[in-house]
């Protein structure tokens, strides 16, 4: 099971309501997006993302979180399913 497939399963048994907002076609990118504690949360993986891939890499098949709740709203790269809820929990940064 990848990243965002494990994610999505710990969201889930949270009982947070999440949305599919990937994107196929030439560029893929995996999304998941969802509202908690008061903030919109964006989880991401594919082309261009940080723990995805390029054009000169190979996959790390990592995940890229996004939220004003964290790190000033700016992205955080190469993170694994737990370490994603970890921090959606308010448990590191």
């Amino acid at each position: 099971m990848d990243e965002m497939s494990k994610f999505r399963e710990m969201l889930n048994s949270e009982g947070i309501k999440w949305k599919d907002a990937s994107c196929d076609g030439y560029l893929p990118i995996t999304r998941t997006h969802f509202s908690y504690r008061g903030y919109h949360w964006s989880v991401i993986h594919g082309f261009g993302t940080y723990g995805g891939f390029n054009s000169i890499e190979k996959d790390k098949g990592l995940l890229e979180l996004m939220s004003d709740a964290v790190n000033g709203g700016e992205p955080i790269g190469y993170l694994t399913a737990e370490e994603t809820m970890r921090i959606v929990r308010g448990e590191q940064e």
